[in-house]
């Protein structure tokens, strides 16, 4: 514990590998206009000039055309629908600014929560002259160490002064890690799952 309540904690990111890696086939997924109905179709890509894509939103810029790329007929048309998902690029860069890069991450919850909760100092505190009444500290520092890693799952903001007076986890109200899966332009995108031929969820 002294070694993190020192100051020098360290931090090793390790992210999925077929996330780093932009050659993987779940990287080599991402980027295109997918399908996703009708069911005999999904998976398939639609390329412009037969549609426009701006941010989330996909233009059909040749109704006929996209039915006919996808071997569909004219009647299936009505089923279709298209699902633009983000770049590898951009989900890699989103990954490490939701893991460890950003201001608002988990890796900056976690240094908050340690901060503010100090389970070092915290314990020093319950220290008294002899005589004093005996106090167990062994559940005392686990709570205050559990709560600390508390932190590491949670979306949430953690509000470093508010979990400091508190003496618990305590949150920036409104405010979240940004996903993995938004891209430059502020739109949050499909990730393609190949293995399932279907958007993550």
């Amino acid at each position: 514990m002294s070694a993190l309540t020192g100051g020098d904690f360290t931090s090793d990111p390790q992210l999925n590998a077929a996330v780093v890696n932009l050659s993987s086939a779940f990287q080599t997924a991402q980027g295109s206009v997918r399908a996703t109905a009708p069911p005999a179709v999904r998976g398939r890509i639609v390329t412009p000039p037969l549609i426009t894509v701006a941010g989330a939103t996909v233009t059909v810029n040749n109704a006929a055309g996209v039915v006919t790329s996808l071997g569909l007929t004219p009647a299936q048309a009505p089923l279709v629908r298209l699902t633009p998902c983000i770049s590898a690029a951009e989900l890699l860069a989103g990954t490490r600014t939701h893991e460890h890069l950003g201001r608002i991450s988990h890796k900056q919850n976690c240094l908050r929560a340690l901060r503010a909760l100090d389970p070092k100092h915290f314990m020093e505190s319950f220290v008294h002259v002899p005589g004093a009444p005996a106090v167990n500290f062994q559940p005392l520092m686990q709570a205050r160490v559990t709560e600390v890693f508390n932190a590491r799952a949670t979306h949430n903001e953690v509000d470093e002064s508010a979990t400091r007076t508190a003496g618990a986890l305590r949150f920036v109200t409104g405010s979240q890690i940004p996903v993995v899966n938004l891209s430059s332009t502020g739109s949050v995108l499909a990730v393609w799952n190949p293995t399932t031929n279907a958007p993550l969820t």
